[in-house]
């Protein structure tokens, strides 16, 4: 794109203003008629009290399992630590082991 600051050119200048120009007003007009649409698309309605607290319900259960998520994934982390960490060591015994976590 050419640039009018750069332009040395007053007819070059020119063109690259009016371009710019053209530029900005169609792709406003653009957007403005695309908002247009969508809003006659969508229709606007107010939610009622029950519609509120369903979709409410629904994004708390979203953020719970969301949370559930990120646990898992901090467990698996830890976990691939771990192995990581130990690798190349020699195992315990399965009696050892229960030996020293006193399991029966």
């Amino acid at each position: 794109m050419i640039s009018a600051v750069t332009c040395s050119n007053s007819e070059t200048k020119a063109i690259a203003i009016g371009f710019a120009l053209v530029h900005f007003v169609f792709s406003s007009f653009w957007q403005e008629t695309r908002f247009r649409f969508m809003l006659l698309k969508i229709e606007r309605k107010l939610m009622t009290e029950a519609a509120i607290l369903e979709k409410i319900e629904t994004l708390n259960q979203a953020v719970t399992r969301l949370q559930e998520r990120v646990e898992d994934l901090e467990d698996l982390r830890d976990l691939e630590a771990a192995v990581a960490e130990n690798a190349g060591k020699p195992l315990i015994p399965w009696e050892q082991a229960k030996a020293e976590l006193e399991i029966q």
